[in-house]
């Protein structure tokens, strides 16, 4: 697999691929571990974003904390990434509707959806976890963000988990590259 830095990577970057960061934060030491526990491949994988350019700029279109942003690219330049193409069939002439469609309305995070992936990776199973992510309402944190995207644009999601960890959305896809 091939390694870029940021500088060198940007430019290869398209519309609509998939960033994984490697976020170093205390929540993502967290979601980490339990990728870790879960024996997770790209378990360094913390956080999902979708890249998209504008006006000559790259963005990452996002969940975080504060719910639905797009904030410029280049906040995670310090960030071990990981880019992966956007699922088959996903039709990214589309993709500004996507974008309306995220960044028209506030969507607020879900600290609870965290909790039940959380749950559902646990490799002894307490809890039965089966149909959650099945209510519709599954878009309220980073790593589930995407699969609403994809879906919208007419991408074939069905390899990513309902309520995927970051990880699983990365495992899920084609990773192009990686960024040191």
């Amino acid at each position: 697999m091939k390694t870029y830095s940021y500088l060198e990577a940007r430019v290869q970057i398209n519309t609509g691929d998939l960033i994984g960061v490697s976020t170093g934060t205390p929540t993502g030491k967290v979601i980490q571990a339990g990728q870790v526990v879960a024996g997770l491949a790209w378990a360094h994988i913390t956080h999902c974003a979708i890249a998209f350019w504008a006006a000559g700029r790259l963005y990452a279109l996002e969940m975080n904390a504060g719910g639905n942003v797009y904030k410029p690219m280049s906040q995670y330049a310090d960030h071990p990434m990981v880019v992966c193409a956007p699922p088959a069939g996903t039709d990214l002439s589309r993709f500004d509707l996507g974008v309306d469609h995220i960044t028209d309305r506030h969507i607020p995070y879900s600290m609870a959806d965290i909790a039940r992936i959380g749950l559902r990776l646990l490799p002894m199973r307490l809890i039965d976890t089966r149909g959650w992510g099945n209510d519709g309402d599954a878009d309220k944190v980073c790593s589930l963000l995407p699969s609403l995207i994809y879906r919208t644009l007419g991408g074939d999601v069905s390899a990513i988990p309902k309520l995927a960890a970051p990880a699983e959305v990365v495992s899920a896809l084609l990773v192009r590259f990686e960024i040191a």
